[in-house]
């Protein structure tokens, strides 16, 4: 089969210095899988000029293609202007007659209607840049199209997902598995540089994304019991050093700089999907504790030691639990290379 991968609102990128980034490069693989070619369909620069295999949006007829995966992406648009490759690939979904499949990654990125969502926005503030040739037909089309959208999940259960859907989501009928994450962290290969003494004792990174996740974070570092490393915001909790961004490049050794790092994730991801952080942490040779909630039945590691070490409840038994293995490197050591032994248990066989 001949597939297309494009994104409604940001232009694919293939460098492998985000995570986003790297979902689509590992996406792509994945559905190489079976001999079938597979394309980057997106806004085409001097970046990607030497790419075979990048396809720019305005040059491509998307009924060429058997079957068409959108990964996910926000709808929002900067400074209020819609960019003209978003219009581009609405009419060229519009017109299209094969499959099309919605990629969820990130569960707090629902499938939404991008088309009514630019079509309102016109309607209260009358022109908008990039929208001059996108009409209520573009609109319509696209509404009657993405009834038909069906969805990829990287989790467990579909369903699960789906019960936690408000009744203005869309949900889209389900797909099939992708099992994504794990293809990325047992295929990937990264450079670390290890440190010796430790700085921090715990480390987490990541986006501010509020909600759930921040109250679960606040609840276990809102005190003085560790000193804390946070990557990816600016922070306020007591005893913590915070840096806005980093490069993927050098992630895993700035996590390394920490004893530990702490898994917790969205209540969509809990029980369902194994967030890229839980195999970043293994990879980063830091103590991966995950807060129970993520992973209830703890079904995460097959070792009944590793289990019981590694899953808290509560800030006190983190500050306990970090204190123990620092005192006891033997310990600390057995759990790295434990931790290790396992990513064996997620190694995925394509061909």
């Amino acid at each position: 089969m001949k597939i297309g991968i494009i994104t409604i609102n940001n232009r694919i990128i293939v460098d492998k210095h985000n995570i986003r980034s790297i979902e689509i490069i590992y996406l792509k693989k994945y559905l190489e899988n079976n001999n079938n070619s597979v394309f980057y369909i997106s806004k085409k620069t001097n970046k990607e000029k030497n790419l075979n295999d990048y396809l720019d949006i305005k040059d491509v007829n998307l009924n060429d293609f058997d079957e068409i995966y959108i990964h996910n992406s926000n709808c929002n648009f900067f400074g209020g202007i819609v960019d003209d490759y978003t219009i581009i690939i609405i009419k060229k979904i519009n017109e299209f007659n094969g499959n099309i499949y919605y990629v969820i990654t990130d569960p707090k990125l629902k499938f939404v209607n991008f088309a009514k969502i630019i079509y309102e926005r016109i309607n209260i503030k009358g022109n908008i840049k990039g929208c001059e040739n996108f009409s209520k037909k573009d609109y319509n089309d696209f509404t009657e199209k993405i009834k038909n959208i069906k969805a990829v999940w990287t989790g467990k259960d579909y369903n699960l997902f789906c019960n936690l859907l408000k009744e203005t989501d869309l949900k889209l009928d389900f797909g099939f598995n992708i099992p994504l994450f794990q293809l990325i962290y047992t295929e990937e290969e990264y450079t670390l540089d290890e440190t010796k003494n430790k700085i921090y004792d715990i480390c987490y990174y990541g986006n501010n994304r509020g909600g759930y996740r921040s109250k679960k974070l606040n609840y276990y570092f809102n005190n003085n019991f560790f000193s804390k490393y946070i990557i990816g915001f600016e922070s306020n909790y007591p005893k913590t050093k915070s840096i806005k961004y980093i490069n993927n490049s050098i992630l895993l050794s700035e996590v390394n700089k920490s004893y530990c790092s702490l898994v917790i994730g969205d209540k969509e991801h809990n029980n369902n999907i194994i967030t890229a952080r839980f195999f970043e942490n293994i990879k980063a040779k830091v103590v991966s504790f995950i807060d129970l909630d993520y992973d209830c039945e703890k079904t995460l590691y097959k070792s009944e030691r590793l289990k019981k070490i590694v899953y808290v409840e509560s800030p006190e038994e983190l500050s306990d639990k970090i204190k123990f293995i620092k005192q006891h490197k033997n310990l600390y050591d057995f759990i790295i290379n434990e931790q290790f032994k396992e990513l064996e248990n997620y190694k995925i066989k394509l061909w």
